[in-house]
Order: structure tokens, then sequence, then C-alpha cells
């Protein structure tokens, strides 16, 4: 436990794990909260956890994040892929089975059902750039 300020208690306090806090330092000054750990950070709350700025809020997950809760989830997987679900129904899902019908669209013309898209090679460029995209 150090004060941040000469005078005690003035400006902040600091706790730290480790020497001079190497392996877990956290400090409450005038300007905000600092932690800083070569661990893991943990918060467990019963009710609720409510994060307020107003500035801009930044998530730096070197390799993945998840934010999910018992109706859905919204995820950056380890392979970079997007992945947005809602009662196990996910977006790439639905745009897969979107792809699959524009692929497959015949309208009725005069002489008859038309033929594939003529078209069909830009929609599977779309459709790989989603599977690559999408989970």
């Amino acid at each position: 436990f150090n004060t941040v300020n000469p005078i005690p208690l003035l400006t902040g306090v600091e706790f730290n794990v480790g020497p001079k806090g190497q392996l877990t330092k956290l400090e409450a000054v005038a300007t905000g909260l600092n932690v800083k750990t070569k661990g893991m950070t943990n918060i467990d709350s019963k009710v609720s956890v409510d994060l307020k700025t107003l500035g801009t809020y930044t998530n730096d997950a070197k390799t993945s994040i998840t934010n999910k809760t018992a109706l859905g989830q919204l995820s950056i997987e380890e392979t970079g892929k997007l992945k947005l679900e809602s009662n196990k129904i996910t977006l790439g899902s639905v745009l897969a089975e979107l792809m699959v019908a524009l692929k497959g669209l015949t309208v009725p013309t005069g002489t008859g059902p038309s033929g594939a898209p003529i078209n069909l090679s830009a929609f599977t460029a779309v459709e790989n750039k989603l599977k690559q995209m999408l989970s």
C-alpha cells in the first residue's frame, strides 16, 4: 500500500502485488481507477455491472471476446469470425439460407421459368465472404 502523492491520501493510493506492482497494481487517483495485472481480472457480480463513459469505450482483446446472456450471444472468435446468435438462430445461418435461395432464383417469363442467375459467380463470391466472416 502506497500513497501516490508525498502528502498522504491527498491525490490517491496504490495497492501493489509484487515489487513495485510488477504482478498487479491498482491505483485510485484523482483522474480515475487504473488496474494493471499479469494475471486475470475477474468481476463477479450477482446483480449487474454497468460501464458508463462520456468518452470512448475500448475493449482490446488479443484473441477473442464474448458477450452473452441466457437468450443470445455476440462474439468475435479467435478465427476473426463474428457471431450474432439469438435463441440458437445465428445471423450467419440466416444469411447462408438467403444465399442458397438467391443462387437458385428462377422467375416466370413469357416462355417459361428463367434459368440460373447470370451473375451466379457474384453470389458465390458474396457467400464465401459471409462464410469467412460469420459463424
